[in-house]
């Protein structure tokens, strides 16, 4: 990937830099473009457009006593139906801005880190989900599905316990050893206003509660085979939200297999609580997985995947007329390398949505299901 370097001076200090500040500068751009049908009679088959573009920031030194500093800001821009979301609503094209900042020490300490960034489960998903070649951030840690779902705010439908949407935390790393890294994060009032203006996903509160996060990866290579295993739990004390996830891959001579699993729970089932209002409580609750299969070869990668989300209220309660929510996702994707950094790809899919409401037990009163075929380009730099 291609950067460029700008020297920054600074002041000496007890611990001075023995170089100054250098700044590597990378982002990218990508536009997608394709046909999402929708069966409900309620949702509209449309042709649908996204374009995304980041820019980050990313400075770094090492003082003389062997700590590394590193400084990130990053700027994000994205354009299509709800600001760029997921198929929902269908609403008319805006922009959504968003970015994240924060400022890092690492040696043989560890790391630790402070500032606006993904909680360290939701980060570990990103790095080892089930493979994904998919445009725009849509892999399965954050996979919103393109076919909108029946019913209000089903959810369910991403491998990532709890994203904080990159809410003000703290966290640390610690060193590797034998291929094991425990990380960890609080994340005090994670409905604050500095965390990209988002209150979060259901199964967060937008009243701000206190989150931690915990995450165990593991990496090695036994007969020329690359293994990667996490687990991961969360907690957020004002939802009494908690999770555990896991997830496992192995890499063989251009063939990749993976997947994961989470269990998400909520002891709350009703929208609202004294003095605070929450996003869907307990309608996350459930067992969310996925799997699949990459192949690559030269500029070519092939990747096909199953996902399964299940969210339901476990005290028999009723958030805004739903009892509960089933989806599933097949997708397949196609991706070929123009030039370093510079991809094609075509992705496919099939989306089944099925919900229960107005009190009942089955999952047969609201469904919706279709597929897509989107393709898109991205170049990062």
């Amino acid at each position: 990937m291609g950067v460029s370097a700008l020297a920054l001076g600074v002041g000496a200090t007890a611990a001075r830099a023995d170089d100054p500040v250098k700044l590597t500068i990378s982002g990218h751009a990508m536009e997608l473009f394709g046909y999402v049908k929708n069966d409900s009679s309620l949702q509209q088959s449309k042709v649908y457009d996204f374009g995304d573009a980041q820019i980050v920031f990313d400075g770094k030194t090492k003082l003389d006593n062997g700590i590394t500093v590193e400084v990130n800001l990053s700027q994000n821009q994205s354009a299509g139906l709800e600001g760029g979301n997921y198929v929902k609503d269908y609403t008319a094209k805006q922009i959504a801005a968003n970015e994240s900042d924060w400022i890092a020490f690492s040696g043989g300490f560890g790391r630790f880190e402070f500032g606006d960034d993904f909680n360290v489960a939701t980060l570990t998903r990103f790095g080892n989900d089930a493979p994904y070649l998919g445009q725009s951030g849509y892999h399965w840690a954050r996979f919103g599905g393109w076919v909108k779902q029946p019913g209000n705010n089903a959810n369910g439908v991403q491998t990532a316990l709890m994203d904080d949407y990159q809410a003000t935390k703290a966290i640390y790393q610690t060193p590797v050893f034998a291929g094991f890294q425990l990380s960890a994060n609080y994340t005090p009032n994670i409905g604050n206003a500095d965390n990209n203006g988002a209150t979060g996903i259901s199964e967060t509160s937008a009243g701000g509660g206190d989150a931690i996060a915990t995450a165990l990866t593991y990496t090695n290579t036994f007969g020329g085979v690359k293994i990667n295993a996490d687990g991961e739990y969360v907690f957020e004390n004002a939802n009494n939200v908690s999770g555990y996830s896991a997830g496992l891959s192995g890499s063989l001579a251009g063939f990749t297999l993976g997947g994961s699993i989470l269990d998400r729970k909520s002891d709350h089932d009703t929208t609202t609580q004294t003095g605070a209002t929450f996003s869907n409580p307990g309608v996350g609750n459930g067992v969310t997985y996925d799997v699949a299969l990459q192949y690559s070869n030269g500029p070519w990668s092939f990747a096909g995947g199953y996902m399964h989300g299940d969210a339901k209220t476990d005290l028999g309660g009723q958030i805004y007329g739903l009892a509960g929510s089933r989806f599933y996702a097949v997708t397949g994707e196609i991706q070929y390398i123009l030039g370093p950094g510079i991809t094609v790809t075509l992705e496919n899919g099939y989306l089944n949505w099925k919900t229960a409401d107005n009190g009942q037990t089955t999952y047969s009163a609201d469904q919706n299901k279709g597929f897509y075929s989107l393709l898109g380009t991205q170049v990062n730099f």
